[in-house]
């Protein structure tokens, strides 16, 4: 690891919201603390954590600004809070339980330097077990300049990938606080719409926690209902750039997501009733033939889902 004496500066904030997750956040910092660059400063957005989580962080101080909520608001609200304290002309974002690797911040600094109308450059990630061990490799379903039509038929990057120049996530006032679930997603949709640049990298410079401790991913229906609601608030959006039905069609693929996430008869009755919705009647027409569930592509070339 470069010494931070000999680290160039980059005038970055970095912004971790923060939920009773303590065990993990050594693990986050170490891996900004890794950076091959050095960041301007690190703000953690305690979300009104247990006394016991919210006392761990403080153990930090010396190197890391603590923020703390006294009402829970979610991790949209948390970021928002950090994006205001932030100091600096660029965001990166964290989640307290996932990783950088040690280049993420040199390599989409240089893209953002070099060309000023990128406004964010995003990456793949790497899942991981809670053990260490890794999972699978997510390129996401964006392509190397993202569209806005990739925004809308799902998250097309994490907000844990990405770098980002602050008067752009100002300009939009952040996140949706609305928003427990998606916030990311939701957020791609605004920034697409007012015209922005994001380039997408398929190296993954994240590694994404996927592992048996609390996530707001382990709850079936809060998850999908979240993504209606994104559908729900852009429902015009929708159709103006996917056409006529766009927005149906859209919300009838994430019911039966859902259906197919659930499994078993109950799984089968939400996935037809996701065709019904829709009117999409061969998958209808094959579930009632064969019994079997088909996959629900993110986008028209068949691309899985960035992640939740």
């Amino acid at each position: 690891m470069t010494d931070d004496m000999n680290k160039p500066n980059v005038p970055v904030s970095v912004i971790i919201p923060h939920y009773n997750r303590s065990h993990f956040i050594t693990a986050a910092l170490a891996s900004i603390r890794e950076q091959t660059v050095k960041v301007a400063e690190i703000i953690i957005v305690d979300d009104a954590s247990l006394p016991e989580h919210r006392r761990r962080l403080f153990e930090f101080a010396d190197v890391v600004r603590v923020i703390c909520l006294d009402k829970n608001g979610g991790p949209a609200h948390a970021r928002n809070v950090g994006i205001r304290a932030a100091q600096c002309d660029y965001l990166a974002f964290l989640d307290d339980d996932d990783l950088w690797l040690p280049d993420k911040l040199k390599i989409q600094w240089r893209l953002l330097t070099e060309s000023q109308d990128l406004s964010a450059v995003t990456s793949a990630v790497t899942l991981f077990h809670d053990d260490g061990t890794p999972s699978s490799v997510m390129e996401g379903h964006s392509p190397d300049i993202m569209t806005l039509e990739a925004a809308l038929e799902g998250t097309p990057a994490l907000i844990q990938t990405m770098l980002v120049r602050a008067p752009v996530v100002r300009a939009l006032n952040g996140f949706d606080a609305g928003f427990q679930q998606f916030e990311d997603q939701e957020f791609w949709i605004r920034l697409m719409a007012a015209g922005y640049r994001v380039k997408h990298l398929r190296t993954p410079l994240v590694q994404v926690r996927r592992g048996t401790h609390q996530s707001l991913t382990t709850h079936w229906w809060s998850y999908h209902s979240s993504r209606l609601k994104v559908i729900e608030k852009h429902w015009r959006l929708y159709n103006e750039v996917l056409g006529a039905g766009g927005a149906r069609r859209t919300a009838s693929k994430q019911i039966r997501r859902a259906g197919i996430g659930r499994g078993g008869v109950f799984g089968r009755v939400v996935y037809a009733a996701g065709c019904i919705f829709g009117n999409e009647l061969r998958p209808l027409v094959g579930l009632a033939a064969t019994g079997r569930l088909s996959d629900v592509p993110y986008s028209r070339n068949g691309d899985a889902i960035a992640g939740a």
